[in-house]
């Protein structure tokens, strides 16, 4: 999801505290850590590719931020990509 105050006001919701729309935007753009343990956990699948086939066609690249498609690389033994 690219917007993680939608995701963060439809997760809150039903949280006790008074989560509004506004408070989770404040608090996200606070300078305090705020930690909230949510009554009901939630399932969290997190993804990182560098690359994407897009159902246009075209395949999308990415930056591989973390150097994880030279480690990948180095063990397949495969020459770097260019």
């Amino acid at each position: 999801m690219s917007d993680p105050l939608a995701l963060a006001t439809h997760v809150m919701t039903d949280e006790p505290g008074g989560w509004t729309r506004e408070k989770i935007d404040a608090t996200m753009n606070g300078t305090k850590t705020v930690r909230v343990n949510l009554q009901r956990p939630i399932r969290v699948l997190i993804l990182y590719g560098t690359a994407l086939a897009s159902e246009a066609g075209p395949i999308l690249y990415f930056d591989d931020i973390y150097g994880l498609d030279k480690k990948l690389e180095s063990r397949l033994g495969l020459a770097p990509a260019r």
